[in-house]
């Protein structure tokens, strides 16, 4: 019999694998409803809304496709992200069209992007911020339009102050793709994603009790094993120190018009305006409706933890939690909070696979 601790997807993940295999699963979680920050509802006019911003699932490994499949139908959908920069959008990632159209240059091939772009970049002898990383792929002028604001509000610190790995993510497109995603399968749950969530949960060997905390639960003794997908310092009272999280303030607007802007994501990389990113949710699933809505997504060090610091205090401390966790025997951490890491939704459900399975084989501890 196992406890998991949270029903976002890597909880829920986890307790659909071990009771498809037999074992009694309760999952408690702190919030009114399931899919942690996947949450989306349907508002009276029929519009998805995703209460913790915008979430697309993109995968190349198919066996990941094949198993959420059998809980949801697809709806193909292939992200577009601009941004708007003195009142002109240019395609995020940066690529060949963002390129020509902010230097007022025709680029017509790949080739002609590398030469435009090496003669942009700056040369290095070390790469060691973030700053580093974007001037040495994209040079400074770029730099400077869609990387250096945009990160100062999204971190509250500039590249120069960020370790190199915030950054390195960041691609360089030497084509015009305007997507924002390369991988082959691409799409959204035809139904939501809670409605996907439900079904998998919807198992006699799985109960689900909402509006309870991890710490109120007083017969955690009485479970084989818990899985705990919180916050691994919470966990632990904080007693090694707190590690940081990015969170964001969601504010949400119904508007009386059919529609607000021509993409479904806009970033905002100047200092002028507070928030990072707007996301209109009619464009995810083409639903026609006379009124449409809005979220703008302020950075802070207040609100919904989202994103994790990765920085080498933080890295410190997280490895001090992990080291003491070793000890455990009956509690594993998972998940984006519990591993202290981005994941990304595919990510998360491979590695709550796995851990599904070494638990049934008595691996993990």
């Amino acid at each position: 019999m196992y406890l998991i601790a949270g029903a976002g997807i890597t909880g829920i993940t986890v307790a659909e694998r071990l009771a498809a295999h037999g074992e009694d699963v309760t999952i408690v979680e702190k919030r009114d409803h399931i899919g942690g920050n996947c949450y989306d509802y349907r508002t009276a006019d029929g519009i998805f809304v995703q209460r913790y911003g915008p979430h697309i699932f993109h995968e190349t490994d198919q066996s990941i496709v094949e198993y959420l499949s059998q809980f949801t139908d697809w709806l193909p959908y292939r992200h577009k992200v601009v941004a708007l920069y003195r009142g002109e959008y240019y395609p995020i990632p940066i690529n060949k069209t963002t390129i020509s159209r902010f230097f007022g240059v025709d680029l017509e091939h790949e080739e002609a992007v590398r030469r435009f772009l090496a003669a942009k970049q700056v040369e290095l002898d070390e790469v060691r911020t973030s700053r580093d990383v974007v001037l040495s792929k994209y040079g400074e002028e770029l730099y400077e339009a869609f990387v250096r604001h945009y990160t100062k509000k999204q971190w509250d610190h500039y590249p120069e102050e960020l370790d190199r790995s915030i950054l390195e993510r960041l691609p360089v497109r030497y084509d015009d793709n305007p997507y924002y995603f390369n991988d082959a399968f691409q799409a959204l749950p035809g139904e939501g994603y809670t409605k996907m969530f439900e079904r998998m949960v919807d198992h006699p060997r799985i109960r689900v009790v909402l509006d309870t905390d991890f710490a109120d639960v007083t017969d955690r003794d009485s479970y084989e094993k818990t899985v705990f997908t919180g916050r691994i310092d919470q966990y632990y009272g904080f007693d090694l120190g707190e590690l940081q999280y990015r969170c964001i303030d969601f504010r949400f607007e119904t508007l009386n018009t059919e529609h607000f802007q021509p993409y479904p994501v806009v970033n905002y990389p100047g200092p002028e305006v507070e928030y990072t990113r707007c996301t209109e949710f009619k464009h995810f699933y083409g639903l026609d409706a006379p009124r449409t809505v809005i979220l703008r997504e302020y950075p802070s060090w207040e609100g919904e933890p989202s994103y994790p610091v990765i920085n080498k205090a933080n890295q410190e401390r997280f490895q001090r939690y992990v080291e003491r966790s070793r000890n455990e025997t009956d509690v594993v951490f998972a998940g984006r909070s519990g591993r202290f890491r981005y994941l990304n939704m595919n990510q998360a459900v491979q590695e709550a696979r796995d851990l599904a399975t070494s638990l049934r084989s008595g691996a993990s501890s």
